[in-house]
C-alpha cells in the first residue's frame, strides 16, 4: 500500500469501489446484451466481446487494484503481466479442455467403426 492510499479519505476509495462495481456491472450487461440479442455474432462478435473483457479488466486494475496515477510503473507492470497470465491459462485450458471432450465424443462416430 503506497502513502498515497493511506492519505486518502475513507469516503474516496468507497466511492471509488463503488464506480468500479458500477462500471463492472456495466460493461457485462452489455457482453450478456450482445449475446443474448444476437446483435452481432461471427468473427465481430468475437471481436467486440475481447474488447468488452479488456475494458473489465482495465476496470479491475483501476479501481479495485488502485492501480492508477498512484502506483509505480513497476506495479502496474507486474499486474499486467499476472492478469494476463491468468487469462492465458483460463483460455489455454478451455481450449484444452474442449478439444479434449470433441475428440472423445467424435470416437464412435467415425465411419468404419
Amino acid at each position: 500500500m503506497s502513502d498515497h492510499d493511506l492519505t486518502r479519505a475513507p469516503h474516496e476509495s468507497l466511492r471509488s469501489l463503488v464506480v468500479g462495481l458500477g462500471l463492472a456491472l456495466f460493461l457485462t450487461l452489455i457482453a450478456y446484451a450482445l449475446v443474448w440479442t444476437e446483435v452481432v455474432d461471427g468473427a465481430t462478435g468475437l471481436a467486440v466481446l475481447a474488447l468488452l473483457a479488456a475494458l473489465q479488466m482495465a476496470v479491475h486494475l483501476r479501481f479495485f487494484l488502485h492501480l492508477g496515477a498512484g502506483a509505480t510503473s513497476s506495479d502496474v507492470n507486474w499486474a499486467i503481466v499476472f492478469a494476463l497470465l491468468i487469462v492465458l491459462i483460463v483460455v489455454g485450458g478451455t481450449f484444452w479442455i474442449m478439444t479434449d471432450l470433441h475428440t472423445r465424443m467424435m470416437i464412435g462416430l467415425t465411419p468404419g467403426s
